[in-house]
């Protein structure tokens, strides 16, 4: 019976510096091209390779927590504004839900807060073609963008019922 280890997946991988297919970094030549490789390019691939797949998978991490933050923030707003006297007859229930949902959201926007400039200091400017690497890239823009909004949306918010002299109470 084969047992699957992370010790035999640790075998690692890089794009071919001639034809650009995953080869073993074990190997001594591509097996597509027979390009000949030696070991300190391949060594130096490998890492570069690795660190394009992390710098991928947190990215799409951070592109998923964007969306869901917007989204959050949306029903927030949504529920107690919009939806709320339809969907529900007493204004606390409503109230509830929806500071929930506001409450989940800015959990996120403060993880993001930290991801965004950990993912860009850590990934920000590897010198990889990868194609991943590159949606990676711009999924962390857009999540940039998208907290950069929400957090101007939320000064914005602050000064205006500010000087319109609103307060939150969380009495009835």
């Amino acid at each position: 019976m084969n047992i699957i280890t992370p010790s035999t997946l640790s075998v690692g991988t890089f794009p071919c510096p001639n034809c650009r297919e995953l080869i073993n970094a074990e190997s001594d030549q591509c097996s597509y091209c027979s390009a000949r490789i030696e070991p300190g390019v391949a060594d130096a691939a490998t890492s570069l390779q690795e660190m394009t797949m992390k710098a991928v998978d947190h990215g799409s991490s951070i592109g998923h927590l964007s969306t869901v933050m917007s989204i959050l923030y949306g029903l927030s707003f949504a529920i107690y504004f919009y939806f709320g006297p339809f969907l529900w007859q007493t204004k606390q229930f409503r109230g509830i839900v929806s500071l929930l949902f506001f409450c989940i959201g800015t959990a996120i926007f403060i993880v993001s807060a930290f991801s965004l400039p950990t993912w860009y200091f850590r990934y920000g400017k590897l010198a990889s073609l990868d194609g991943d690497y590159k949606r990676a890239k711009r999924k962390w823009l857009i999540a940039s963008v998208t907290w950069l909004s929400i957090a101007v949306i939320f000064i914005v918010f602050a000064i205006v019922f500010r000087a319109l002299g609103f307060q939150i109470r969380f009495s009835t």
